[in-house]
């Protein structure tokens, strides 16, 4: 009796794993625009203070109005905010496999919502550790 149960649970198993694979075989299919990740942080720790107007206008979200462009510049030199940013290129030198992981993630949510436009992705290093 234990063998026949162990024997039916399997079975069980090897068919949710078939229909799985399907599934991920129709989602690997679902077409997506190619992603590409935006590095607001590279643009900003390497543009300095006379690239602020042009960060300002492609990334006003990033910017909340009350802050002069002192701040920012202050942040562009600041050597926490600078090591910061070098560990983040150390780690991430490029964002292929990012871009890879974001465009199958929109390929399942995609799967399951036809209607589903893909967002827009921004980089950006910071030291907030302010929940909001």
């Amino acid at each position: 009796m234990k063998n026949a149960v162990l024997a039916l649970l399997s079975l069980f198993a090897l068919a949710a794993c078939k229909k799985e694979d399907k599934t991920e075989e129709v989602i690997a299919d679902v077409p997506v625009e190619t992603v590409h990740i935006k590095r607001f942080d590279k643009a900003f720790f390497e543009g300095g203070p006379e690239a602020l107007p042009q960060l300002k206008q492609e990334y006003p979200y990033f910017f909340p109005e009350g802050n002069d462009d002192a701040v920012w510049a202050g942040m562009m030199k600041d050597t926490f905010q600078l090591a910061l940013y070098a560990e983040v290129q150390k780690q991430y030198p490029n964002l292929n496999s990012l871009e890879q992981d974001f465009a199958g993630l929109f390929q399942h949510i995609k799967y399951y919502d036809h209607d589903f436009n893909a967002p827009r992705v921004v980089t950006l290093v910071s030291d907030d550790t302010e929940t909001r």
